[in-house]
């Protein structure tokens, strides 16, 4: 069984944080593309760009709850 300190834990969620931001970021790029869409017929873009926001929102709010695991490992004591 691995065991991590909490450095370790905090810096895998701060590559975490990073992730998530290079995704939100391509996904807002094609979101507001709407000639990337172009591919698609309207009723399909829609639903294509709606599933697109969607996705950029989920990651938005992961990138929010791996902030608040930092902030509450970064309060932890080292002894816990």
């Amino acid at each position: 069984m691995t065991v991590f300190n909490k450095r370790e834990i905090i810096e895998k969620l701060l590559d975490d944080i990073e992730e998530e931001e290079i995704c939100m970021s391509l996904l807002n790029t094609h979101y507001q593309d709407r000639q990337e869409l172009l591919f698609f017929d309207e009723p399909q873009r829609e639903k294509v760009s709606h599933i697109l926001h969607r996705m950029a929102s989920d990651s938005e709010r992961h990138k929010g709850m791996i902030m608040k695991m930092i902030s509450l490992l970064e309060k932890m004591d080292d002894g816990a």
